[in-house]
Protein backbone atom coordinates (compact mmCIF):
# COMPACT_ATOMS: atom_id res chain seq x y z
CA UNK A 1 0.00 0.00 0.00
CA UNK A 2 2.80 2.23 0.30
CA UNK A 3 3.27 2.86 -3.45
CA UNK A 4 -0.57 4.41 -2.89
CA UNK A 5 0.40 7.12 -0.92
CA UNK A 6 0.49 10.63 -2.79
CA UNK A 7 4.19 12.32 -1.45
CA UNK A 8 2.75 15.36 -0.27
CA UNK A 9 -0.92 14.80 0.80
CA UNK A 10 -3.25 12.56 2.68
CA UNK A 11 -4.30 9.56 0.38
CA UNK A 12 -7.56 10.15 -0.73
CA UNK A 13 -10.09 6.87 -0.61
CA UNK A 14 -13.59 6.27 -2.38
CA UNK A 15 -15.36 4.42 0.72
CA UNK A 16 -17.95 2.22 -0.52
CA UNK A 17 -22.08 2.26 -0.56
CA UNK A 18 -23.92 -0.63 -1.86
CA UNK A 19 -26.06 -0.18 -4.99
CA UNK A 20 -24.48 3.67 -4.86
CA UNK A 21 -20.77 3.34 -5.78
CA UNK A 22 -20.75 1.10 -9.14
CA UNK A 23 -19.05 1.63 -12.15
CA UNK A 24 -21.13 4.62 -13.92
CA UNK A 25 -20.32 6.77 -10.72
CA UNK A 26 -17.02 5.50 -10.84
CA UNK A 27 -16.60 6.84 -14.17
CA UNK A 28 -18.47 10.72 -13.13
CA UNK A 29 -15.44 10.86 -10.24
CA UNK A 30 -12.80 10.26 -13.28
CA UNK A 31 -13.84 13.08 -15.06
CA UNK A 32 -12.53 14.81 -11.71
CA UNK A 33 -9.68 13.46 -11.00
CA UNK A 34 -11.24 10.41 -8.81
CA UNK A 35 -10.00 9.51 -5.88
CA UNK A 36 -6.72 7.98 -5.08
CA UNK A 37 -8.00 4.20 -4.03
CA UNK A 38 -11.68 2.79 -5.19
CA UNK A 39 -13.11 0.11 -2.96
CA UNK A 40 -15.48 -2.06 -4.60
CA UNK A 41 -19.23 -2.38 -3.74
CA UNK A 42 -19.45 -5.42 -1.58
CA UNK A 43 -19.05 -8.68 -3.10
CA UNK A 44 -21.70 -10.97 -1.09
CA UNK A 45 -19.98 -14.57 -0.25
CA UNK A 46 -22.00 -17.82 0.40
CA UNK A 47 -21.44 -21.35 0.13
CA UNK A 48 -23.35 -20.96 -3.77
CA UNK A 49 -22.03 -17.28 -4.35
CA UNK A 50 -19.94 -16.28 -7.30
CA UNK A 51 -18.55 -12.88 -7.44
CA UNK A 52 -20.85 -10.21 -8.97
CA UNK A 53 -20.62 -9.59 -12.68
CA UNK A 54 -21.44 -6.23 -12.08
CA UNK A 55 -19.38 -5.29 -9.59
CA UNK A 56 -16.54 -7.35 -11.47
CA UNK A 57 -17.33 -4.99 -14.52
CA UNK A 58 -16.25 -1.92 -12.19
CA UNK A 59 -12.44 -3.97 -11.89
CA UNK A 60 -12.42 -4.92 -15.39
CA UNK A 61 -13.27 -1.61 -16.79
CA UNK A 62 -11.72 0.32 -14.75
CA UNK A 63 -11.96 4.06 -15.76
CA UNK A 64 -8.77 5.55 -15.00
CA UNK A 65 -6.15 2.84 -14.09
CA UNK A 66 -6.04 4.01 -10.57
CA UNK A 67 -5.69 1.17 -7.39
CA UNK A 68 -8.69 -1.13 -6.22
CA UNK A 69 -9.34 -2.90 -3.23
CA UNK A 70 -12.13 -5.40 -3.73
CA UNK A 71 -14.48 -5.87 -0.90
CA UNK A 72 -16.28 -9.10 0.45
CA UNK A 73 -18.89 -9.39 2.81
CA UNK A 74 -20.07 -12.98 4.47
CA UNK A 75 -19.36 -15.74 7.44
CA UNK A 76 -18.69 -18.47 5.33
CA UNK A 77 -14.72 -19.05 5.56
CA UNK A 78 -14.18 -21.02 3.12
CA UNK A 79 -16.15 -19.51 0.53
CA UNK A 80 -14.48 -16.21 1.44
CA UNK A 81 -11.49 -18.17 0.75
CA UNK A 82 -12.39 -19.29 -2.45
CA UNK A 83 -13.60 -15.86 -3.44
CA UNK A 84 -10.51 -14.52 -2.39
CA UNK A 85 -8.85 -16.75 -4.96
CA UNK A 86 -11.29 -15.60 -8.11
CA UNK A 87 -10.45 -11.83 -7.04
CA UNK A 88 -6.66 -12.39 -7.32
CA UNK A 89 -7.33 -13.04 -11.08
CA UNK A 90 -8.41 -9.73 -11.34
CA UNK A 91 -6.37 -6.30 -11.17
CA UNK A 92 -6.89 -5.47 -7.90
CA UNK A 93 -4.40 -3.81 -5.32
CA UNK A 94 -5.66 -5.51 -2.34
CA UNK A 95 -8.73 -7.09 -0.96
CA UNK A 96 -10.85 -5.86 2.30
CA UNK A 97 -13.34 -8.25 4.32
CA UNK A 98 -16.40 -5.95 5.31
CA UNK A 99 -16.66 -6.51 9.30
CA UNK A 100 -18.02 -3.29 9.91
CA UNK A 101 -21.89 -2.98 8.02
CA UNK A 102 -24.15 -2.33 10.77
CA UNK A 103 -26.99 -2.91 8.93
CA UNK A 104 -29.29 -5.49 10.87
CA UNK A 105 -30.25 -7.33 7.92
CA UNK A 106 -26.55 -7.89 7.58
CA UNK A 107 -25.79 -8.60 11.32
CA UNK A 108 -28.06 -11.22 11.57
CA UNK A 109 -26.37 -13.04 9.15
CA UNK A 110 -23.45 -12.88 11.20
CA UNK A 111 -21.40 -11.09 8.17
CA UNK A 112 -20.26 -7.39 8.13
CA UNK A 113 -20.41 -6.39 11.59
CA UNK A 114 -21.92 -9.56 13.40
CA UNK A 115 -18.63 -11.17 12.38
CA UNK A 116 -17.03 -9.14 15.15
CA UNK A 117 -19.70 -11.52 17.36
CA UNK A 118 -16.94 -14.52 16.66
CA UNK A 119 -13.40 -13.24 16.42
CA UNK A 120 -12.51 -16.79 16.41
CA UNK A 121 -13.63 -16.46 12.61
CA UNK A 122 -11.72 -13.66 12.24
CA UNK A 123 -8.46 -14.88 12.69
CA UNK A 124 -9.80 -18.32 10.79
CA UNK A 125 -10.67 -15.64 7.75
CA UNK A 126 -6.97 -13.83 8.24
CA UNK A 127 -5.40 -17.63 8.11
CA UNK A 128 -7.63 -18.13 4.78
CA UNK A 129 -6.59 -15.18 3.14
CA UNK A 130 -3.07 -16.00 3.51
CA UNK A 131 -3.42 -19.57 2.53
CA UNK A 132 -4.73 -18.39 -0.96
CA UNK A 133 -2.44 -16.22 -1.59
CA UNK A 134 0.19 -19.23 -1.10
CA UNK A 135 -1.89 -21.23 -3.14
CA UNK A 136 -1.34 -19.56 -6.06
CA UNK A 137 1.26 -20.57 -9.07
CA UNK A 138 4.65 -20.67 -7.39
CA UNK A 139 3.90 -18.81 -4.61
CA UNK A 140 5.67 -20.66 -2.39
CA UNK A 141 8.67 -21.71 -4.37
CA UNK A 142 9.10 -17.73 -4.85
CA UNK A 143 8.42 -17.23 -1.19
CA UNK A 144 11.42 -19.61 -0.42
CA UNK A 145 13.75 -18.35 -2.81
CA UNK A 146 14.93 -15.55 -0.72
CA UNK A 147 16.05 -17.98 1.91
CA UNK A 148 17.87 -19.96 -1.06
CA UNK A 149 19.98 -17.51 -1.47
CA UNK A 150 21.05 -16.95 1.63
CA UNK A 151 24.85 -18.30 1.24
CA UNK A 152 25.58 -16.68 -1.83
CA UNK A 153 24.20 -13.10 -0.20
CA UNK A 154 27.07 -13.83 2.65
CA UNK A 155 29.94 -14.48 -0.30
CA UNK A 156 28.88 -10.96 -2.57
CA UNK A 157 28.24 -9.38 1.42
CA UNK A 158 31.82 -9.99 2.85
CA UNK A 159 32.86 -9.07 -0.23
CA UNK A 160 31.49 -5.30 -0.88
CA UNK A 161 32.46 -4.84 3.16
CA UNK A 162 36.08 -5.42 2.06
CA UNK A 163 36.01 -2.44 -0.20
CA UNK A 164 34.54 -0.39 2.76
CA UNK A 165 31.48 0.50 4.71
CA UNK A 166 28.25 2.45 3.05
CA UNK A 167 29.01 6.21 3.20
CA UNK A 168 25.14 6.89 2.52
CA UNK A 169 22.50 7.75 4.88
CA UNK A 170 20.74 4.39 6.00
CA UNK A 171 17.35 3.83 7.92
CA UNK A 172 17.00 0.55 9.96
CA UNK A 173 13.80 -0.09 11.15
CA UNK A 174 12.96 -3.24 13.46
CA UNK A 175 9.86 -4.47 15.20
CA UNK A 176 9.07 -4.04 18.51
CA UNK A 177 8.21 -7.83 18.97
CA UNK A 178 10.55 -8.86 16.34
CA UNK A 179 14.34 -7.24 16.01
CA UNK A 180 13.63 -4.32 17.37
CA UNK A 181 17.00 -2.44 17.69
CA UNK A 182 19.05 -5.43 16.39
CA UNK A 183 18.29 -4.25 12.59
CA UNK A 184 20.37 -0.71 13.44
CA UNK A 185 23.40 -2.99 15.65
CA UNK A 186 23.55 -5.20 12.29
CA UNK A 187 23.44 -2.02 10.27
CA UNK A 188 25.87 -0.41 11.70
CA UNK A 189 28.64 -3.21 10.94
CA UNK A 190 28.35 -1.79 7.46
CA UNK A 191 27.92 1.70 7.01
CA UNK A 192 28.63 4.86 9.09
CA UNK A 193 25.72 7.22 9.27
CA UNK A 194 22.71 4.84 10.39
CA UNK A 195 19.22 6.21 11.84
CA UNK A 196 17.88 3.67 13.47
CA UNK A 197 13.66 3.18 15.03
CA UNK A 198 11.45 0.54 16.32
CA UNK A 199 8.07 0.59 14.68
CA UNK A 200 5.68 -0.04 17.92
CA UNK A 201 2.63 -2.67 17.93
CA UNK A 202 4.06 -5.20 15.28
CA UNK A 203 6.01 -8.03 14.70
CA UNK A 204 7.43 -9.24 11.58
CA UNK A 205 5.42 -7.83 9.02
CA UNK A 206 5.57 -4.21 10.00
CA UNK A 207 4.23 -2.27 7.15
CA UNK A 208 0.70 -4.66 7.14
CA UNK A 209 0.74 -4.52 10.94
CA UNK A 210 2.00 -0.67 11.71
CA UNK A 211 1.47 0.85 7.91
CA UNK A 212 0.89 4.59 9.40
CA UNK A 213 4.30 4.91 11.96
CA UNK A 214 5.87 2.76 9.54
CA UNK A 215 5.41 5.35 6.37
CA UNK A 216 6.12 8.26 8.61
CA UNK A 217 9.33 7.08 9.80
CA UNK A 218 9.87 6.40 6.26
CA UNK A 219 8.95 9.37 5.01
CA UNK A 220 10.70 11.51 7.56
CA UNK A 221 13.90 9.94 7.12
CA UNK A 222 13.63 10.61 3.00
CA UNK A 223 12.51 14.12 3.59
CA UNK A 224 15.94 15.13 5.70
Amino acid sequence: MRDLVPEHRPLLILAPMQDITDLAFWRVLSRYGGPDVYYTEYFRVHRDSRPEKYILRSIDENPNGKPIIAQMIGQDISALQRTAIELQKRKIAGIDINFGCPAPIVCRKDAGGGLLRHPEKIDEATRAHYAALYARPRAMHDAFEQFHAFPQDGIDNRALLAKGKLAMPVLALGAEKSYGTAMKDDLDKVATHVTGGVIPDSGHWVIEENPITTTKLVTDFLAK
